[in-house]
């Protein structure tokens, strides 16, 4: 009787255990894309380079680079196959960057003819041209609200001085971080 006893013991232990792994398991899957975030900012810390020029990567953002472009994803708190990615930044250089002042304001100016006569969606409000930053870190940007408020925005941008290409695509209410990436300097290590 005392070893049916000591069994009965042993196999709840087990059996505890068991559910708490497989507990811990669904949880670690679930919340993977915070895990993941998380970690890369405990690894790496807060800026990250591409091509040369530095950007802010801010809490809950994920970035990677491919080639010369930087994509910088704001993953779901977790899993969620139909929207994994809240908002999406990209930012890569411009193919010829201008030299001079006038060039740089042609350039701005190019840009915005640009994206009226290709880039502007017609289902949305368009707002702009926006100018934000001074100096190497001045953006020239234009927005596009959608009526569909899943949808949210769009906002494409010739920024750092007109030596680089930046577009965002998620809610209006995490726009500004998009701004602050474009405009701010990254601290020096």
């Amino acid at each position: 009787m005392l070893n049916r006893r000591k069994l009965s013991v042993d196999g709840k232990a087990k059996r505890l255990g068991a559910i708490t792994v497989a507990v811990a398991v669904f949880l670690g899957i679930l919340f993977a894309p915070t895990l993941v975030t998380v970690a890369w900012h405990l690894c790496r810390r807060n800026p990250i380079e591409c091509a040369g020029q530095g950007f802010l990567v801010p809490l809950r953002w994920y970035p990677s680079i491919d080639n010369r472009t930087l994509t910088i994803s704001m993953l779901s708190l977790i899993i969620r196959p139909n929207r994994p990615v809240s908002a999406l930044i990209t930012l890569s250089p411009a193919a010829i960057p201008p030299k001079t002042d006038l060039e740089r304001e042609s350039a701005y100016r190019s840009f915005v003819a640009m994206y009226w006569t290709q880039m502007a969606n017609p289902t949305g409000r368009i707002r702009g041209p926006i100018r934000l930053g001074t100096k190497d870190r001045q953006a020239y940007c234009l927005e596009t609200t959608f009526e569909n408020a899943e949808r949210g925005m769009s906002v494409a941008c010739l920024a750092l001085g007109a030596t680089w290409i930046a577009s965002y695509d998620g809610p209006s209410k995490k726009v500004d971080t998009f701004y602050k990436i474009i405009t701010l300097a990254p601290p020096i290590k």
